[in-house]
């Protein structure tokens, strides 16, 4: 950005803990960065940034390293995301053991909700998963049957997922068991998008007097439907931490003819920061409507459009085609929602980026956790095998008392007598063990690398 607007530079220079409430395009990173710049000139100032997303770490941690020197970087700052932070928390306090990807949660879910036999969407399931663990104190006894079966699959496979890892920190720092990270001033970004238990992980800093500065935007809240706070959790940090506010509404980035519509829409909204986006670029932009029918009709609806842009391509043939660039990005809710124009510029052969860290579709998630299997053993990979081959919970129970913690062995040896496996059970895992050693053996003779 050329200049400083007022408002930004309040949030660069202020004192004490602070609420910053940023419309799309307002500069927020930018003002972020010039605040973390102007702290680090201070050499007793040691600076912990929150991000939901690694992407979002990346760019800031190398916004700042830019303009700072590498031995700063190394020694008084770290940026992370929520659930990176939490897991270093508690690896230091020897508290994180095995945590499941996202990918492999999903699994679990399912193969959950299958077995209970409770008509939940997978959205829904993982609603009600985040409900049950955003229970500071003893989680509710009376869990519906799927959650009961989940978190038995999570016992048996001997790990945890990322709502146990920021629950378990925020739970280890009350009670004294996990150190906090070593700092004098927290910045929290998407702050609008905390749940629970991310929001008191945040307060556990205020608490101990870190100067916190968080900024969101209560009308991108896209984790509402999954416990994010929203609106109430930025009041309730305000009054919580005895903040300040500073609003930025000022958009840099889009045309006014793409805000009046984003306004016009935004106004809906209910329990909101009271705001209007402002456009610093003038007219000049487009906003169209599309109604299509179902998934794969959206995905061809873009594919024609992108096609129209697309560098030195007759109209059809698309291969080997350049997108001009910075000129198209598909957003969307969830990663899951891109998976079938994923498929068609695949099909199209439009060159295409995607975030470095994604949801992969189930077979493919259920794949990696296979390979991770033979690589290492590993029991989440067994666990969702096992369930993808029609076992049961009750003989996954069986296999689990008997292998216990030398799943290895198991896997290259296979397993003892269980009399309590019908034969046809036995037989299924036997075969599918066979595999698994014969993998493993490729892998440790070097014909593999996984």
């Amino acid at each position: 950005m050329a200049s400083t607007t007022p408002f930004q530079q309040q949030i660069i220079d202020h004192q004490g803990n602070l609420l910053v409430i940023a419309v799309p395009g307002a500069g927020k990173t930018w003002t972020l960065v010039q605040r973390v710049l102007r702290l680090l000139k201070d050499p007793s100032r040691l600076i912990c940034i929150v991000t939901f997303t690694n992407d979002a770490a990346t760019e800031i941690r190398n916004r700042i390293a830019a303009m700072t020197s590498p031995e700063i970087m190394r020694s008084r700052v770290q940026v992370q995301t929520f659930h990176k932070h939490a897991m270093n928390m508690l690896k230091r306090a020897r508290m994180l053991g095995k945590v499941i990807s996202p990918q492999d949660q999903r699994q679990f879910l399912q193969r959950a909700l299958n077995q209970s036999g409770e008509e939940h969407s997978l959205e829904e399931a993982q609603i009600l998963l985040e409900e049950y663990k955003s229970h500071l104190n003893e989680l509710p006894t009376d869990a519906p049957e799927f959650i009961t079966s989940y978190q038995g699959m999570l016992k048996r496979a001997n790990s945890k997922d990322l709502l146990d890892v920021v629950r378990d920190c925020v739970i280890g720092m009350r009670s004294g068991q996990v150190r906090r990270i070593g700092c004098t001033d927290l910045l929290v970004d998407e702050f609008q998008d905390t749940d629970r238990m991310q929001l008191e992980w945040v307060l556990q800093y205020t608490d101990d007097g870190v100067d916190t500065v968080v900024v969101g935007d209560d009308d991108q809240s896209i984790y509402a439907w999954r416990h994010g706070l929203g609106y109430a959790g930025m009041i309730e940090f305000q009054q919580r931490a005895n903040a300040s506010t500073v609003t930025l509404d000022m958009n840099f980035r889009s045309r006014d003819e793409i805000l009046y519509v984003a306004d016009k829409l935004i106004l809906n909204n209910q329990n909101r920061a009271l705001k209007h986006l402002k456009g610093d670029r003038g007219h000049g932009g487009n906003a169209q409507l599309l109604r299509p029918s179902d998934d794969n009709d959206e995905a061809w609806s873009i594919i024609r459009m992108v096609g129209k842009d697309l560098v030195n391509a007759p109209s059809g043939h698309w291969y080997s085609s350049d997108v001009p660039k910075g000129r198209w990005a598909v957003i969307s809710r969830t990663n899951a929602h891109l998976w079938a124009i994923e498929c068609a510029l695949r099909a199209s052969g439009i060159r295409y980026c995607k975030p470095s860290k994604s949801y992969e579709p189930p077979h493919v998630s259920l794949l990696l956790a296979l390979l991770s299997t033979v690589q290492d053993a590993s029991a989440v990979g067994f666990e969702l095998a096992l369930h993808t081959l029609g076992l049961t919970n009750g003989v996954i129970d069986a296999i689990h008392k008997v292998v216990g913690k030398h799943l290895g062995t198991a896997l290259d040896n296979g397993l003892p007598d269980i009399t309590t496996i019908e034969p046809g059970d036995l037989k299924t895992v036997s075969g599918f063990l066979a595999r698994i050693h014969v993998w493993r053996q490729l892998v440790r003779d070097g014909q593999y690398d996984l």
